[in-house]
């Protein structure tokens, strides 16, 4: 999909937020369903101590919709101590309490090498205090299921199913939710639920995004303007959410998308909607409104840096670095009145923002991303030589090479003005094939002289002469890949040595 494309139909309308209700005409929503072997085996052992056990949540929604299911939540009336109490009398079974003020424990039942996972909690209803935090102030078991269901965040993930029948029981009118593919709280006062926790805003995003689902209107004005309650959630929270917005189209790449803008995109045009980006990278929005040259960009910093993520491949850091490649222009323009130098002073915004004081993501992340940021401007005029380009790509790496080639892309697709590729990208290709042809080196551990030979060789001990030697050996490897044998290397490094 081109850029202009999806700014026209969804970035300046916002046709992708609110269309009306719709109903699937034809689908037909089960009412019955089979549990898991080993979680019917758990629900006869509740059922002997006198309580019936249910599966409730994402295993059963993404059930009916045909869905993977993997993680499994499940519940009744029964308390964590009794439950715990009843279980150890069980062989092959143990139970493990998670929180014991929320009622969670975790149920392990072992069937040779394979182990059943699933997370049980006790009905509860519970209450909140002030601001979006993420945690319950006050906490109280129940023994009916219905005031545990309007506890939770969404009718579609308030479904329960009766593990021993197997039918499904559905408090919150979430059936007709799932097969309208519509977005909607457990109670009818949106704001309560967003209140009770601001980070159902971007569970609300999220989950829209991975099933493809519409958001009923009231709920996506609720959490516009009740976004504010974000400030009160962790950076690690708002980080996970964010990193599986940034993946939602590969959630369920089986599911037919009911938009044609990719999933991922739709949630970033929905964050910027809400005013989210505020509380999650605020450092994007101050690129909004800031005019790029017209014959390179169609759009301002902001609109750009969020297209080019939405046109970038599925790799976590590869659009994460897509979205904040350009979050340094505006500095750099209130600094000398131009952008130059911009790949620099973004890569340490970058940086903050991920870092320990932002986000909080992993180094690995966090430096693939600040390398692909500092690299993007590399050989955009197209003058760098065939062997000052392998030398670089030598030096990242064939991935990070490759990363940088699907930025360039992302880069000129999010411009607006073309969807032609430019001509480095070609070269880039062809040098980066012929280096994996002709299996150039891409670290010095790949030579076939380590620093020990050299210094036998040459008859000298450790020294920055070593690294030298060792440097300009790597560099003659890669534009001569047919040379890294040992033979030929004693030869450059003799040849080397008589030079200096």
């Amino acid at each position: 999909m081109k850029a202009k494309r999806i700014w026209r139909e969804y970035g300046e309308e916002g046709g992708y937020i609110t269309p009306p209700f719709i109903f699937v005409k034809g689908l037909i929503m089960e009412r019955k369903l089979a549990a898991p072997k080993q979680a019917e085996r758990l629900a006869e052992i509740f059922k002997k101590n006198g309580y019936d056990l249910f599966i409730v949540g994402g295993w059963v929604r993404n059930a009916l919709l045909s869905l993977p299911h993997i993680d499994i939540d499940v519940c009744s009336e029964a308390l964590p101590t009794d439950v715990c109490s009843f279980l150890s009398k069980e062989e092959g079974i143990e139970s493990f309490v998670k929180c014991e003020r929320l009622g969670t424990l975790e149920i392990k039942i072992f069937n040779g090498e394979h182990v059943f996972l699933c997370e049980y909690s006790a009905f509860r209803h519970e209450s909140y205090g002030e601001g979006g935090h993420h945690a319950p102030e006050n906490v109280w078991f129940t023994k009916e299921l219905d005031k545990d269901a309007f506890r939770r965040d969404f009718s579609v993930n308030a479904l329960y199913l009766d593990i021993i029948s197997g039918e499904i029981k559905d408090p919150t009118m979430g059936l007709p939710d799932l097969a309208g593919s519509m977005l909607r709280t457990t109670s009818q006062d949106a704001e309560w639920i967003i209140k009770d926790d601001g980070l159902r805003i971007l569970r609300m995003v999220r989950l829209a995004c991975e099933l493809g689902f519409l958001i009923q209107p009231g709920l996506y004005r609720t959490a516009k303007r009740l976004i504010h309650l974000l400030k009160d959630i962790s950076k690690e929270r708002i980080k996970e959410e964010l990193v599986r917005i940034l993946l939602a189209d590969t959630r369920y790449p089986s599911r037919i998308p009911r938009f044609d803008l990719p999933a991922h995109a739709r949630g970033i045009f929905m964050l910027k909607d809400l005013g989210a980006l505020e509380y999650i990278l605020p450092e994007l929005l101050e690129g909004q409104g800031v005019i790029q040259r017209q014959d390179f960009h169609a759009y301002d910093v902001l609109t750009h840096s969020i297209l080019a993520c939405a046109l970038s491949p599925p790799r976590l850091a590869l659009r994460i670095a897509a979205l904040l490649h350009d979050v340094g222009k505006p500095q750099a323009l209130k600094k000398s009145g131009n952008m130059y130098g911009h790949d620099i002073i973004s890569t340490e915004i970058a940086r903050k923002a991920l870092g320990h004081d932002g986000l909080r993501f992993d180094n690995k992340t966090l430096s693939e991303v600040c390398e692909l940021i500092q690299l993007h401007m590399f050989d955009l005029d197209n003058r760098a030589k065939d062997s000052t380009v392998r030398k670089k790509f030598a030096k990242v790496g064939e991935r990070m090479a490759r990363n940088l080639i699907l930025l360039r892309e992302a880069d000129v697709a999010g411009s607006g003005k073309t969807s032609t590729m430019p001509p480095e990208i070609k070269k880039w290709e062809a040098i980066l094939s012929d280096m994996r042809q002709r299996k150039t080196p891409v670290h010095e551990t790949e030579l076939a002289l380590s620093g020990k030979d050299i210094m036998k060789l040459i008859g000298e001990g450790p020294s920055p002469k070593i690294g030298k030697i060792k440097k300009a050996m790597f560099e003659y490897v890669v534009l001569n890949p047919e040379k890294n044998t040992k033979a030929a290397l004693e030869g450059f490094v003799g040849r080397y040595v008589k030079r200096s």
